[in-house]
């Protein structure tokens, strides 16, 4: 386990058993909370990741610490181009939550494994890109075809960066953390299209 401060100063605690991997990692995170720093538990595989998630989820349920989980996969050893999808739209989830934390202080433990540590983040080009200014008219299957194209989760709702969700007659998407803003659209009377009525970001 790495204690990461804003400083750049770390805290390394090498060989901790399993059977205190939730309750150590929960004091630390306390600590490290207080003292502004994130805590990044490194472990082995993904299915370790998991296991410390929800003995770590409990055991700051427990001490009603309000501190944030982080699971950041190696999208690299998906197994399909589902779960590949799912593991790069969490990680463009945890490295925002990362950003975040430089802004506003709130608590932050991420899980990883070493090589999910080093794998790199998805790259912005040219490429992918989609301009919609107020008043803009897209099909919508295009939209939802875009942002999918470019990263985007689609959920039943949109609460965390990089996801979107279409629901009634809006389409709600939420970029990286530096943005807490909806890019909100709205149908017009054909329910194949919409135009774009409020784009903040």
């Amino acid at each position: 386990m790495i204690s990461v401060s804003a400083d750049k100063n770390s805290l390394f605690f090498p060989n901790i058993s399993q059977t205190t991997w939730g309750y150590f990692c929960a004091q630390k995170a306390i600590e490290n909370t207080e003292e502004k720093r994130i805590t990044v538990a490194l472990l082995e595989s993904q299915s370790e990741c998991e296991f410390l998630y929800s003995k770590l989820k409990y055991f700051l349920e427990l001490g009603d610490a309000n501190i944030e989980i982080k699971l950041l996969p190696d999208a690299s050893q998906a197994g399909s181009d589902a779960a590949r999808f799912d593991a790069v739209c969490e990680r463009i989830g945890t490295l925002g939550s990362i950003h975040s934390q430089r802004e506003k202080f709130s608590g932050l433990v991420v899980i990883a494994t070493p090589s999910s540590i080093f794998e790199s983040a998805p790259k912005p080009t040219s490429e992918n890109s989609l301009e919609i200014k107020k008043g803009d008219i897209i099909a919508l299957e295009k939209l939802k075809q875009q942002l999918s194209e470019f990263g985007y989760y689609n959920e039943v709702l949109c609460e965390t960066p990089g996801q979107f969700a279409v629901r009634g007659g809006i389409v709600d998407c939420l970029r990286g953390s530096t943005c807490i803003a909806f890019l909100n659209f709205i149908y017009t009377c054909r329910k194949d299209f919409v135009v774009a009525k409020l784009c903040v970001g």
